[in-house]
């Protein structure tokens, strides 16, 4: 069958809170600590313990109704480098628990880059004969002359990973080839990335996660910027309509219309090897400087379209996302929910009146618009 997604987008936050780490040693096995009670320490959005984070990762939901976010992580400093991927996790999407590291580079000169998380329910990989909830994790290892896709797979839900010892699975050469997401597609495997300076999404396909054969390109569409990054293949529902369509999301990094990074989307058809455009027109996603690098969850569970966001240094709340038409073409909604019923239970918190930013002692304002 064809997996439901999520998505989670991203919104770049100011990175005053983030604290160095006094020691480059990362830990393993057990969470990073974090204050949380700090000056500029946001209270809603979900940031890091320490460190820096980037590019949500991973994204998926367990049988138990537990959601995953990895992301992009350097636990030793508060700048981009020394990337493994961190993860939290969370039973509504907005009350997050940090838990230890779950993948780091293989070495000191290489880095665990953006990717994607499935729950292989079929064991079409083969790694796991006794269980129905296996996590393979697909990711991006850069090194210092090119990147490559590789797989880690994890035997616990998803808290701890074994790299893949075929690896890597996708191998082009390239130093500008990264950032796979994958997805079912009726009967195999869906994987986009980018071919970043090429401003192409490479599409591929697989029946087992390991062995990936190219099956088309789209290329050049939309706003391009400085390169192609991030891509995400995702049906999406018509509101008010029992028909579905395909959006393709892709990071823009830099070169928004008003400077920064971006996410545009372009919708479209998908047949489980081509991409087909409605039209070529350019839609962003969330106009302004620093929504970038949105991801959308993987879950075979449940039947929801969800969207959420994702900053530089904290991950915005969610919202849910279907498509319409408008006079101008397809366009994906973010619907507020009604003020009783927001979505997985959230409850707005009401600030202070002498402030127009949350503090941790803020409570939840019961109805209301949020």
């Amino acid at each position: 069958m064809r997996s439901p997604q999520l998505v989670w987008g991203l919104a770049t936050a100011a990175g005053a809170f983030a604290q160095s780490s006094t020691t480059a040693a990362v830990p393993t096995g057990t969470p990073i600590a974090g204050n949380y009670t700090g000056p500029l320490r946001p209270q809603v959005h979900f940031s890091p313990p320490k460190g820096f984070m980037n590019d949500p990762n991973g994204l998926h939901v367990d049988r138990n109704g537990t959601w995953h976010m990895y992301y992009q992580y350097n636990p030793t400093d508060v700048v981009a480098g020394n990337q493994h991927w961190g993860h939290a996790t969370s039973r509504d999407l907005y009350h997050w628990t940090n838990q230890p590291i779950a993948l780091f580079p293989p070495n000191s000169t290489s880095g665990i880059f953006t990717g994607s998380a499935v729950i292989d329910s079929n064991n079409t990989s083969g790694f796991f004969p006794n269980t129905t909830d296996g996590v393979v994790a697909i990711y991006t290892l850069n090194t210092a002359t090119k990147q490559v896709q590789e797989l880690a797979y994890s035997y616990d839900g998803g808290y701890s990973f074994t790299p893949y010892s075929g690896n890597p699975v996708i191998d082009v050469g390239s130093n500008q080839f990264r950032d796979p997401k994958v997805i079912w597609y009726e009967d195999h495997w869906v994987m986009a990335l980018s071919y970043a300076t090429e401003f192409t999404v490479g599409i591929y396909t697989s029946p087992n996660l390991k062995d990936w054969t190219h099956a088309s390109n789209f290329t050049h569409a939309g706003l391009l910027g400085l390169q192609y990054e991030c891509p995400n293949l995702v049906e999406v529902p018509f509101k008010n309509s029992s028909g579905t369509g395909w959006v393709l999301g892709i990071g823009i990094n830099p070169g928004a219309p008003l400077g920064g990074s971006i996410d545009q989307y372009i919708p479209g058809q998908f047949n489980g090897t081509h991409f087909t455009a409605f039209d070529s027109a350019a839609r962003i996603a969330d106009f302004g400087k620093d929504n970038y690098a949105g991801q959308w969850f993987f879950f075979m569970y449940y039947a929801q379209s969800t969207a959420l966001s994702r900053a530089v240094h904290g991950v915005p709340i969610p919202v849910r996302c279907t498509m319409s038409q408008s006079p101008c073409g397809a366009r994906c909604a973010n619907p507020r929910a009604p003020s009783n019923t927001p979505p997985r239970g959230l409850r707005p918190r009401r600030r202070g009146p002498d402030r127009d930013w949350l503090e941790a002692s803020d409570g939840a304002q019961e109805g209301g618009p949020w």
